[in-house]
């Protein structure tokens, strides 16, 4: 899965996501957060979410 390595891969999918892949701030903060799923798992990157927290780039 490419987005696996490269996250704005997802983005890019434009028939589902539209220009979100070009809007920076919404491409890095997806990044950050994509990662930390596939780094830690889906209970922690939700967790640190509802607790607020940003996800580590």
């Amino acid at each position: 899965m490419r987005a696996k390595i490269d996250p704005r891969a997802w983005l890019e999918m434009h028939q589902c996501y539209g220009d979100l892949a070009d809007k920076p701030t919404l491409a890095v903060a997806f990044a950050c957060w994509l990662r930390l799923f596939w780094a830690e798992g889906v209970e922690v990157a939700m967790n640190a979410y509802i607790a607020g927290k940003d996800a580590v780039p």
